[in-house]
């Protein structure tokens, strides 16, 4: 458990970062890490489940990544514009993995991987090769290139999908199987369904955010609806659609679940009673 990656935040403590000058400068998940998890990490290179020259892909059950950030995609071993590879080359056999309220800079790959469930992350850049997974509540950002390649037979659940060239470029033609419920586009329906199945698709919305800056993902931007947005109370559960529904919302700030320091004042120097001054602050997090 870090203690998160917006700087905005941290002040307190700094972020938590995670680098590597290992083998193509990947971070290397290996294989006996059954039922692990990260939060509140910054992963500065590729973050691979396996990895090396030696065993490539190896099977990972049980992990979940949340309150992370993933700003890799510099190595030079298979997918390298990857933040994070879960197998070696379309060759993914991992099950039961959870991506939450994370931010991906760049390619998330599963490599051919099922039984996914992503909720309330930030995608700035392509989804590929997902099986019979969940994508939840999700924001994908991505402009003018697509987002969503070989998935397939996964559902799409009240996600927001962004462009800016007249077309929701969201499911590649090489997506089959897959059922989007109750997501929001703010282009038009240009798509096509080709063997997926749209179930109340909410197209060319507006407006949208209360701030929205770039089509990348920024900490000084408002992912919040804005006031008469089709998406307010939209979702299957009746919440929001987007990062900010469901029960639980996505955390402002990415600060992890254990309690967090808001605030530290050390002295410099003793009083005339020897005590040094020290003032901490430490908040309990709601969710």
């Amino acid at each position: 458990v870090g203690v998160g990656y917006n700087p905005d935040s941290s002040s307190a403590t700094t972020t938590t970062r995670i680098t590597s000058n290992g083998w193509n400068g990947i971070i290397r998940i290996s294989s006996g890490c059954d039922n692990g998890s990260f939060t509140g990490v910054q992963f500065l290179h590729t973050v691979a489940f396996g990895g090396d020259e030696s065993n490539g892909s190896v099977v990972i059950n049980n992990y979940s990544f949340s309150r992370c950030r993933f700003s890799g995609g510099n190595s030079s071993w298979c997918d390298n514009n990857a933040g994070l590879i879960m197998g070696w080359c379309g060759n993914g056999q991992s099950t039961n993995l959870f991506l939450s309220e994370n931010v991906f800079d760049n390619y998330v790959n599963g490599e051919g991987i099922s039984g996914v469930t992503a909720t309330k992350n930030v995608f700035s850049y392509n989804v590929n090769g997902f099986n019979a997974s969940s994508f939840n509540n999700n924001l994908f950002i991505a402009a003018g290139q697509w987002k969503c390649n070989y998935i397939n037979n996964s559902f799409f659940n009240n996600n927001i999908v962004i462009d800016n060239n007249g077309n929701p470029n969201f499911l590649q033609s090489n997506c089959y199987g897959n059922v989007l419920n109750n997501n929001m586009y703010n282009e038009p329906n240009t798509q096509g369904p080709y063997s997926n199945t749209e179930i109340n698709g909410l197209f060319s919305a507006t407006p949208i955010f209360v701030n929205f800056t770039t089509y990348s993902f920024d900490v000084a931007a408002d992912y919040h609806l804005a006031a008469g947005c089709p998406g307010i109370g939209y979702g299957m559960d009746g919440t929001d659609v987007g990062i900010y529904g469901t029960a639980v919302p996505f955390k402002t700030g990415g600060v992890p679940f254990n309690p967090h320091i808001q605030l530290q004042s050390v002295g410099t120097s003793t009083d005339a009673q020897g005590h040094l001054p020290v003032n901490i602050h430490v908040a309990a997090q709601g969710n």
